[in-house]
């Protein structure tokens, strides 16, 4: 049986290195901001209240995530047209313009210009999955997919710090510049110089060691006199690929199994995004309570912790339990591990100290003590639901329609993603610029939390316990389980390893 078992081919290092770093800068790059965005909105002095500064920063993020929604079809293209590396270099590129110009950015018009247009000039992370893909084989891809999860990981924990840490430097450490250097008038420049040096590193990696991998070409639309001899037959036989792959995906799109699971994980990115968005905001201000009174680098910690343990969780933690429980139960037990997270987290605002209302709020040491495990619960619940959704809709799918399903995932998360952020922030600044009492208080943001948690839960029903395997088990499960073949059948049966 040794002897069957297939020679794994070793992975090209150096170019997975190079697309680790260059999927690390694109993680590092959308998440670095996240610390500081508030107080970069804030010194526009956009407006005097500093409870509606969520509506600015609500648009702020969503911005970004709209960009890549509509230019995610163009460098898809492009990376056909004129190739994976180009396409991939290009975007570090873009980025490198974008970050400096965001630190740069003297008004909310620039910023905003410049936070789009990084969105729309780098569409490196579905590249770089499809570079993935045409650098491995069958023996070696999960070995090479786990690096993108490992990526965005090392980049939760990094970004957070980049941005809390080094953004408003000079306020932070007023003895080691002077008020009229460069730093100085550009607060929140060094965060995005340190990330375009993180993208100057990913440039030169993809110079060097990446090489093209795109085997096939586009073929030139063709002179006049050239297009005569092109026979009918090869006109009809393009037409009829191009109905066959519409009628695949209207049926990949009849199936309940393949609808129900990336409409529940578009639902899903709309749940954490909120999150996401809010609790930087909503933490910098010192409300009665309400917020914590966080400065940059408080959030930055908060953020980084979660990031540490995401990545526990995703070696340790998240193959245990999926072996015991499976993937569809332990999608509805991360679900409920989240709602503490949701009902305790604006009561900690109890433990603040209000002193003046321009200062950071002091903590005591027990508003630490149950701010970590309570945050976690969340961070925890992200982790586990995300890759167990991700996976069963791979399930939903057979292997030949499998790109085309995680395609359609893919674009409901994003239209999901790119809403997200403006909704969160305009309710945050309408529950926190008025004085209504519960349920539409400061609470009002994480109710909705609550109530899309359970909403997921019970929607989570739809989904059939077939997707607890790949496509080709669960039918063959069914065989079995009619009587049409035995159980020996499974033995006979190959499956691949289930990429994250």
């Amino acid at each position: 049986m040794k002897d069957l078992l297939p020679v794994i081919t070793p992975l090209p290092i150096m170019k997975i290195l190079s697309i680790f770093i260059i999927m690390l800068c694109d993680a590092i790059n959308s998440l670095s901001i996240f610390p500081y965005v508030n107080f970069l909105v804030e010194s526009f002095h956009l407006t005097d209240d500093r409870n509606k500064l969520g509506y600015f920063v609500g648009i702020l993020a969503s911005s970004y995530y709209i960009a890549q929604l509509v230019s995610s079809f163009f460098w898809g293209w492009f990376s056909n047209y004129k190739g994976r590396r180009p396409s991939l270099l290009m975007g570090l590129i873009g980025s490198m313009i974008c970050l400096t110009g965001v630190g740069l950015s003297k008004n909310y018009p620039m910023v905003m210009t410049f936070r789009f247009l990084s969105g729309l000039l780098n569409g490196n992370v579905s590249v770089a999955k499809t570079m993935l893909g045409e650098i491995t084989d069958s023996t070696n891809q999960a070995k090479a997919f786990s690096f993108i999860g490992l990526s965005w990981g090392v980049g939760g924990i990094v970004a957070p710090l980049i941005g809390g840490y080094t953004s408003n430097i000079c306020v932070k450490h007023p003895n080691a510049f002077s008020p009229d250097s460069f730093v100085c008038r550009f607060p929140y420049l060094f965060p995005n110089i340190i990330c375009v040096l993180f993208s100057l590193l990913g440039l030169c990696l993809g110079y060097f060691y990446l090489q093209e991998s795109k085997t096939f070409s586009y073929t030139k639309i063709p002179s006049k006199t050239s297009s005569r001899s092109i026979s009918r037959k090869k006109i009809k036989s393009s037409f009829k690929k191009i109905i066959n792959k519409s009628n695949n995906l209207i049926s990949n799109l009849k199936q309940g199994s393949v609808m129900y699971s990336c409409i529940i994980y578009a639902l899903l990115g709309f749940l954490f995004t909120i999150f996401e968005e809010v609790f930087p905001n909503w933490n910098t201000g010192i409300i009665t309570g309400g917020g914590f009174g966080f400065s940059s680098s408080n959030i930055g910690t908060v953020q980084s912790s979660a990031g540490i343990f995401a990545l526990v969780i995703q070696t340790f933690v998240f193959p245990k339990m999926v072996s015991y429980l499976g993937l569809l139960k332990s999608f509805r037990v991360s679900l409920f591990i989240a709602i503490p997270t949701w009902i305790l987290l604006p009561e900690l605002s109890r433990f603040t100290v209000v002193t003046n209302i321009n200062d950071h709020a002091p903590h005591p040491t027990m508003f630490w003590a149950l701010l970590f495990p309570i945050y976690l619960f969340q961070s925890f619940a992200s982790e586990i639901t995300f890759i167990s959704i991700i996976v069963m809709i791979s399930n939903s799918a057979a292997p030949r329609d499998m790109a085309l399903v995680n395609s359609i995932g893919m674009f409901l998360v994003s239209i999901s993603r790119s809403f997200g952020p403006t909704i969160a922030g305009s309710l945050l600044a309408f529950s926190m610029s008025h004085t209504y009492p519960y349920p539409v208080d400061h609470h009002l943001v994480f109710n909705l939390e609550i109530v899309l948690t359970i909403g997921l839960f019970f929607a989570s029903f739809l989904l059939p316990q077939s997707l607890n395997h790949t496509k080709e088990r669960a039918i063959l499960l069914e065989k079995i389980k009619s009587g049409e073949v035995s159980e020996d059948a499974l033995s006979n049966l190959k499956e691949p390893e289930i990429r994250h």
